[in-house]
């Protein structure tokens, strides 16, 4: 290592481990004149479950024209685990040093990572007016749930100035954008805001395009009274080779779709939907018209059990996905006509409307 090389080791070192200046470089600004910035910190999430990885990321806002750089982020370090950070800010352009360093001395409870950055004129550095410059993006493992990301992380509060000439340069100055010139240790006067992310929309299962323009329905007002389900789904046609999922989405979190306990994706199969974390937030089941039993076919044996319903002799739960699946006319009622359709179909005399069909009638009938 050359010994320019070791002298600029050992300004980054002193300057960003310990605020502590190298005599002829820098000076104290005596000027009066204001200079203003902020180091914020922002986040990926609102919330985090522990074991998820969090991404805090630092930027840098001036006035003025910004200098060497060493930011102390807080976190607590029993709510999260420093894992990295990224080296490549643009503060100074092409002829950027930065570096990352954990540094484990407890402040207020806290441990912090210094994000620091150091100018090589050699380099071609240049400084600037920063404006929502990213210093660094900081990863780490979350051991516990955090709902307070401005509790779990901060900036260190111990700027240097003319009154506090023993704290910490966190961003110096320059008069121009000159960075051979000298920095200014005080005079700066920063803000350290944490920004919250917005939270996670919640879940809502919503037709897809295909779906809205098929004409399948969603509703969440039947085969709802057992408490199993969210609502019911309808308008697939299923059994000649389409896709739930292609029909079905929602916007925040995924969707899931389970056979049915025949193992079909017939009536009874159902519509998971689950929040980002996996979790299952609500369900919902799924009716094919004229296939009342769950086998995968609409056939005799779907007509006999409408018949017999009919005939109060064994009669399908009201507010179900078979109750709802046997009305194939969509006239609003479980009895002989729909048995009798259900036969047609199965002898090849009459075919049931398609799916989109029916459903557009029992949502208008129910």
């Amino acid at each position: 290592m050359t010994k320019a090389k070791k002298a600029i080791s050992l300004i980054v070192s002193v300057v960003m481990l310990l605020g502590v200046l190298a005599v002829g470089v820098f000076a104290n600004d005596n000027t009066g004149v204001a200079e203003n910035g902020t180091i914020a910190l922002s986040f990926d999430k609102a919330s985090y479950n522990a074991g998820e990885t969090v991404k805090v990321t630092v930027k840098l806002t001036t006035d003025y024209y910004a200098a060497t750089v060493s930011v102390p982020v807080q976190y607590d370090s029993s709510a999260v685990k420093f894992v990295s950070g990224t080296t490549d800010s643009t503060l100074f352009g092409a002829g950027d040093a930065t570096k990352t360093v954990v540094n484990d001395a407890a402040a207020g409870g806290k441990t912090y990572v210094y994000v620091g950055v150091l100018p090589q004129a050699a380099g071609g550095a240049v400084a600037q007016k920063a404006n929502g410059v990213v210093l660094s993006t900081l990863t780490f493992t979350a051991s516990k749930a955090i709902s307070d990301t401005a509790a779990a992380f901060g900036v260190l509060n111990d700027q240097k100035t003319m009154t506090n000439l023993g704290g910490k340069l966190y961003v110096g100055s320059y008069k121009t954008s000159d960075v051979a010139s000298t920095v200014y240790t005080t005079g700066q006067k920063l803000t350290f805001p944490v920004m919250k992310a917005a939270a996670a929309a919640d879940p809502e299962l919503i037709l897809t395009e295909k779906g809205a323009d098929y004409g399948t329905v969603i509703r969440k007002d039947l085969c709802t009274g057992s408490g199993d389900y969210a609502g019911c789904v309808f308008g697939i046609d299923t059994i000649n080779g389409e896709n739930i999922e292609d029909y079905v989405t929602t916007k925040a979190g995924s969707i899931e779709v389970v056979a049915n306990d025949q193992g079909n994706m017939t009536t009874g199969a159902t519509i998971l939907l689950k929040d980002d974390s996996g979790k299952v937030v609500a369900t919902y089941v799924f009716i094919y018209f004229g296939e009342v039993n769950g086998d995968g076919a609409v056939d005799g044996t779907d007509a006999v059990a409408v018949e017999l319903h009919d005939a109060w002799i064994e009669t399908i739960d009201e507010d179900t996905a078979a109750y709802y699946a046997a009305d194939v006319n969509g006239d609003g009622a479980v009895d002989g006509t729909d048995a009798v359709a259900i036969e047609a179909h199965d002898a090849w005399l009459e075919t049931l409307p398609d799916q989109n069909v029916i459903a557009g009638n029992v949502n208008t009938a129910w």
